[in-house]
């Protein structure tokens, strides 16, 4: 199909495509239930230090925990607590849409391959793409609104195009918690995921983690014990680092007992200030803290001057725990956690007097009431912002998505043939070509179910029909070879069953599904095949790998070596179905001298050979040059092939001693590409070899005199 085509196509078709594509990682039949739960996240101090609790009790309770998190300090303990790390990279700040394609094509793999209860996302990005991921997956998501950024929160295009994202994410989604009101109100009137609305108390505090300690004496910050201010943030302009530091300045020409500290990440257009600042002792800056309780105790106030729109400041619910005085802005996501002259002071944004003025005023209180402020806030946060009402309330959703998950309600879009159809016969052959190689170049990344494979009923068809050929109704006495076998291990068991005494697997690389179990009923004969002997008892629901282990049977992954390994004239019968067209060329003919070497005299090996371009069921890859195909790039295409013809494979086999006994051909019926568009070097193919789509090649090698 050409690109106008494609344009051309009509509407319902055209969507429909689209549609399949997004949907194409979901099979149709339901993965085995899992009891796990998915975090995608942007940062592991965001779970770390926020989610901490939550994990834990889904651990506790018996849950799987995967966390999606480009990999931080905090990483290595939440595996050692038992978690699943997957990492993953992921630019905050970044609006390069090919980056955002990769985090959603990672996230869509991750849904597929773990298939969790519930996905729980944090943060702008995590939030949009996992909620659509989910939805594809028929997974429920539960997003966390921590605030709505700048990109949101500064009116203009960009705020628009993020608005229209968040209603297609969030048109299906479980619930969205929100962490203030007014970020509540902002989705209400815009009519985004309406009726599945929460207001939570942040992320809550953990009230023995931040315990309240007394407050160490201190002046008026004219004379006496210094007055120690702390600024505990992301050094980023939105977070009013610079008020606070004009602030300073101005407070230590009238209080000069008083001293000003500043944590936390530093952005790097402002590590130069921070030098001056330490230079001129205006502010002490101590980098990024791991134990910002232990800091706070060593604070008489918390200053935290943001005008950035997030959703309950975190440090300002953490300074209340810890029973120290806060002075903040006046506006959404921080006056929650403040009662204006009760347990610390409310100023406008961006104003650096009144800042000042407020700092002023609380320096000049006597010990008792500054105190006294500490204590009110450690009640206000043991009232309403313990972290454990946080935890009940996601637990809660994880219990309604399980009740769900049981029902069988997990939604199956269609099968995994019409799907097949779509993809072949809607996307145009060069779009398909380029999005393979921009994936073997680790460009994008794409779901498992783009990639068109064989299903499980296909594959042993396959085994039955080489059978039925072959007229072969038992393997007594008779050693089995199978060459890339895939992700499906299930012929030596039915090879064992029909009485062979050695079965082996050759692959380039371990494909074996790693959540794959055996499933008993999936592995009996055919009814017109009558067992020699039975299989093994209990392996009902264990691994692959160790199944293949009681049957005798070796699996090897390391290519031609592995080859290598089996003793000269071993094997009886090699069977390969869509393998021989994958192996690359210049390794073909060292791999069959190696068949060749091993198989037994009088020895049997069939060939299934597709020889279709896998990626448009035509032969558009004769197309290219020799260099371009064979490059690594083009190599490491799921639908790389060599390009031999049928008559060439023959004629290899010949070569090396092979009897080939018959060729089935399967023709089209009329040319697939045009002899004027092909590469030079297949001018000369004969026209029977360019209409074979397919063949069964059966060869045998001869018996010794």
């Amino acid at each position: 199909m050409q690109f106008r085509e494609w344009r051309s196509m009509p509407c319902r078709k055209a969507r429909e495509a689209v549609f399949m594509m997004n949907l194409a990682g979901c099979n149709n039949k339901v993965k085995d239930y899992k009891k796990s739960v998915l975090f995608l996240v942007n940062h592991d101090v965001v779970i770390y230090n926020f989610r901490l609790e939550l994990v834990e009790r889904l651990l506790s309770d018996g849950y799987e925990v995967h966390i999606s998190s480009p990999y931080g300090d905090r990483i290595d303990e939440l595996v050692s607590l038992g978690a699943v790390f997957h990492e993953i990279k992921i630019d905050r700040h970044g609006k390069n849409p090919m980056a955002d394609f990769r985090v959603f094509c990672e996230y869509r793999r991750l849904v597929c391959l773990i298939h969790p209860v519930i996905i729980l996302g944090y943060t702008i990005k995590p939030n949009i793409y996992g909620a659509v991921a989910g939805r594809s997956a028929g997974i429920p998501f539960v997003a966390n609104i921590t605030g709505l950024g700048t990109a949101v929160g500064n009116k203009g295009i960009g705020q628009k195009f993020i608005i229209f994202l968040y209603k297609a994410a969030f048109a299906n989604i479980q619930r969205v918690f929100f962490q203030n009101k007014e970020d509540m109100s902002f989705f209400q009137n815009l009519g985004i995921a309406s009726g599945r609305h929460r207001l939570l108390p942040g992320s809550g505090v953990n009230l023995d983690r931040y315990a309240c300690s007394i407050l160490s004496p201190c002046g008026s910050g004219k004379d006496g014990n210094p007055v120690k201010f702390a600024f505990i943030s992301r050094i980023m302009k939105e977070k009013g680092i610079d008020q606070y530091l004009e602030a300073a300045m101005k407070v230590k020409k009238s209080c000069p007992a008083t001293q000003f500290h500043v944590c936390g990440f530093c952005e790097p257009e402002y590590e130069d200030w921070m030098k001056r600042a330490g230079s001129c002792e205006v502010a002490e800056y101590h980098g990024m803290i791991r134990d910002v309780a232990g800091f706070m105790k060593e604070m008489h106030c918390i200053v935290h001057p943001t005008y950035y729109p997030e959703g309950l400041s975190n440090v300002l619910l953490e300074a209340c725990a810890c029973g120290r005085p806060v002075i903040t802005t006046d506006r959404a996501g921080c006056r929650e956690a403040v009662r204006d002259g009760i347990n610390g002071y409310l100023v406008p944004e961006k104003n650096a007097d009144e800042l000042a003025a407020a700092m002023q005023r609380f320096a000049g209180l006597c010990y008792e009431e500054k105190a006294a402020m500490g204590e009110a806030g450690r009640r206000l946060a043991e009232k309403q912002f313990n972290r454990q009402i946080v935890v009940d309330a996601y637990m809660e959703e994880v219990k309604s998505a399980e009740r769900k998950t049981q029902k069988g309600r997990r939604i199956s879009y269609m099968n995994r043939e019409r799907i097949k159809r779509c993809m072949k016969h809607c996307l145009p052959w060069k779009l398909r070509y380029f999005i393979k190689l921009q994936e073997a170049k680790g460009n994008i990344r794409l779901p498992d179910g783009l990639k068109q494979k064989r299903s499980c009923r296909e594959y042993n068809d396959a085994f039955y029909k080489a059978l039925e050929v072959l007229k072969i109704r038992d393997f007594r006495g008779k050693s089995v070879c199978e060459m890339g076998p895939g992700q499906y291990l299930l012929h030596p068991f039915l090879e064992y069953q029909l009485g062979a005494d050695r079965e082996v697997l050759l692959e380039i690389d371990d494909f074996a599904d790693e959540y794959a179990q055996i499933d008993m009923a999936g592995l009996s004969l055919k009814h017109e095949y009558e067992a020699v002997r039975m299989l093994p008892e209990q392996m009902d629901g264990a691994s692959w790998h160790s199944c293949l282990k009681r049957i005798n049977a070796a699996y090897k992954t390391n290519g031609l070596t592995g080859y290598r390994e089996i003793p000269d004239g071993s094997m009886d019968y090699v069977f390969s179905f869509s393998v021989l067209e994958h192996i690359r060329k210049r390794e073909f003919a060292e791999t069959l001298r190696e068949v060749y070497r091993f198989l037994s005299p009088g020895g049997v090996s069939y060939h299934a050979v597709d020889f279709t371009d896998h990626f448009g069921g035509k032969k558009n890859h004769l197309r290219f040059t020799e260099s371009v195909w064979e490059d690594e790039a083009h190599y490491k295409m799921d639908n790389y092939t060599n390009r031999l013809s049928c008559s060439e494979m023959c004629s290899m086999m010949k070569e090396i001693g092979f009897t080939v006994l018959k060729v089935r051909r399967k023709q089209f019926c009329r040319l697939p590409v045009s002899r004027r568009h092909l590469y030079e070097g297949f001018a000369e193919i004969s026209r029977k070899d360019l209409i074979t789509a397919g063949a069964v090649i059966i060869a045998v090698k001869k018996q010794e005199k």
